[in-house]
C-alpha cells in the first residue's frame, strides 16, 4: 500500500480556476434564462435542464441556497443547463458556436477529476487545457477580470507559488505583505523627515534665511583685500572721539581696478594708478564715496 503524500500543485491551480470559472458563470446563467418567456421560474427551468441523477443534488443545494437559484449551480450542470436553453437564449450570447458547450462539458469533467483526485498529479496538458477553456469562455461573456485572474494563477503555478495546502498560499501572501509593508513604513518615515525640515526652513525669518544665504555665499566667493589711501584735510566733515575735538578729516574716496584707493579733487592728491587694462582711474570712471564725519555736539 502506498503511504506516501502525492504533491499536486497543478490540481490545486486547476481547483482555483475552477472557482473562478463558477463565480463568473453562476450569476450569468441565471441572468439569461429565458423566464421572459412564460411564468417559468429561474430555479424550476434550472432543474428541469439536469439530467435525472443531477435533480437529488440539485434539490439538496436548493434547500440550503436561501432562494439564491446561483448557488444552486456546480460547474457539472452548467453545460446541461446552456445546452438545453441554447437556442431560446445561450445562442446569441456565444454567436452561435456551440464549441463552447463542448469546453463546458470539458471543465465539468475536469471538475470531477480535481475533486476526485486519483495517485497522480494533474498534467500540464490537462492543467492548460483548462486554463484555455476558462480565458476563452470568460472572454466571450465580457468578464476580462476573470481571465486576467486565471492568467495570475498560471503564473503562479509556473513560478513554483501553488501547493496543495491552502496554508502555504497564506504564507506566501503574508510574507509579501510584510515586505511592502516594510518598504511603506521606510517610506513615510523619510517623509516625515523631510517635511520637518521644509518647517523648520519656513518657520525661520526673512533675515535669518538671508543671513544664511549671504554666509553661503561668502564661503563661495574668493576673500578680496582692500588697500585704503586716506589723506587729511581740512575741506570735508570731521570724525570726532569721546572728547568732541576733531580727529580726522576724511575725503572723497574712490577705488581703483587694482583696488587701490585715492582721494578726491578736493585739495587732496589722488593716487593716479593704473588699471589692469590700461586706463586711469579717471578714465576707468571710479564711483565716488563720501564718508562726512560728525562732530559730536
Amino acid at each position: 500500500m502506498n503511504h506516501q503524500v502525492i504533491a499536486r500543485p497543478n490540481s490545486s491551480a486547476v481547483f482555483s480556476a475552477l472557482g473562478v470559472y463558477l463565480d463568473v458563470m453562476r450569476p450569468f446563467v441565471v441572468q439569461n434564462l429565458p423566464v421572459h418567456l412564460g411564468k417559468t421560474k429561474a430555479s424550476t427551468l434550472l432543474r428541469d435542464a439536469l439530467p435525472v441523477e443531477m435533480r437529488g443534488d440539485f434539490d439538496k443545494r436548493w434547500t440550503e441556497c436561501n432562494g439564491d437559484e446561483s448557488l444552486t449551480i456546480d460547474v457539472t450542470h452548467i453545460p446541461h443547463i446552456v445546452r438545453k436553453n441554447w437556442d431560446l437564449s445561450f445562442a446569441s450570447e456565444f454567436k452561435g458556436q456551440r464549441n463552447y458547450i463542448g469546453k463546458m462539458a470539458a471543465l465539468a469533467k475536469y471538475r470531477n477529476m480535481v475533486c476526485h483526485p486519483s495517485t497522480a498529479d494533474f498534467s500540464h496538458g490537462q492543467t492548460e487545457s483548462v486554463f484555455h477553456c476558462i480565458e476563452k469562455i470568460t472572454t466571450q461573456i465580457d468578464r476580462e477580470d476573470a481571465c486576467e485572474r486565471v492568467s495570475w494563477i498560471r503564473q503562479r503555478l509556473t513560478a513554483g507559488c501553488c501547493s496543495d495546502c491552502p496554508e502555504s498560499h497564506m504564507r506566501l501572501d503574508t510574507t509579501g505583505q510584510e515586505e511592502v509593508e516594510r518598504e511603506m513604513l521606510r517610506m513615510q518615515a523619510e517623509l516625515a523627515a523631510l517635511s520637518d525640515e521644509l518647517s523648520a526652513i519656513r518657520s525661520k525669518p526673512r533675515i535669518a534665511r538671508k543671513s544664511a544665504f549671504t554666509s553661503k555665499l561668502v564661503r563661495l566667493v574668493p576673500r578680496v583685500s582692500f588697500r585704503f589711501s586716506v589723506a587729511f584735510g581740512d575741506n570735508h566733515g570731521s570724525v570726532a572721539d569721546d572728547t568732541g575735538d576733531s580727529m580726522a578729516q576724511i575725503g572723497d574716496v574712490s577705488v581703483s581696478e587694482s583696488m587701490t584707493m585715492s582721494e578726491g579733487p578736493d585739495g587732496i592728491a589722488n593716487d593716479r594708478k593704473s588699471s589692469s587694462n590700461g586706463h586711469s582711474i579717471e578714465e576707468a570712471g571710479p564711483e565716488l564715496v563720501r564718508l562726512k564725519g560728525a562732530r559730536k555736539s
